[in-house]
């Protein structure tokens, strides 16, 4: 299940990069707003199940996957979705608590660029290890067919006739 998680992201992103080139910050920051604590905990295990299974060791990756970690773990309690709140959110949380919830400790980062950067390293791993050609740039917009899965760099778009019998079955 966690690694399916992984697998969404990085969709998400290599999908948007095909359709619409380098993605902006603020568009995923957006997006990733709806994922909850244990979203994102999947994410990281989803990560790390991955690098694992294809023996990569990612050192800057993976300091920043056990800072998140650490971050959402030790604050998960006063948040839906601690890494990544809307910024209304951010505030009312200082107010509610007293606290600034916007530094992660070891990097002295605000969480949300820890996050984000951890998220956009995702995708350049998986297409890093998949060999897939989508590199977060502007060129990237109709490298694959515009329903291109997003994660798999020989797939081939179905015909109508294929399309038919999946819709039936």
């Amino acid at each position: 299940m966690s690694i399916s998680k992984f697998f969404d992201i990085v969709q998400e992103q290599n999908r948007y990069c095909n359709h619409n080139g380098q993605i902006p910050r603020s568009t995923f920051i957006n997006r990733w707003h709806s994922l909850t604590n244990g979203d994102v905990q999947a994410i990281l295990v989803g990560a790390t199940e991955f690098m694992g299974i294809r023996k990569v060791s990612d050192r800057t990756l993976l300091q920043q996957i056990r800072r998140v970690g650490e971050y959402l773990l030790s604050n998960q309690q006063f948040h839906s979705n601690v890494c990544n709140p809307s910024l209304k959110d951010e505030k009312n949380l200082v107010r509610e608590y007293g606290k600034n919830f916007t530094t992660v400790p070891d990097s002295g980062k605000k969480i949300k660029t820890e996050f984000f950067q951890m998220m956009m390293r995702f995708r350049e791993l998986y297409n890093r290890e998949m060999n897939i050609i989508i590199d977060n740039k502007d060129s990237d917009i109709g490298v694959y067919d515009l329903d291109w899965d997003g994660l798999d760099p020989e797939w081939i778009a179905p015909t109508q006739f294929e399309k038919v019998f999946e819709y039936e079955h």
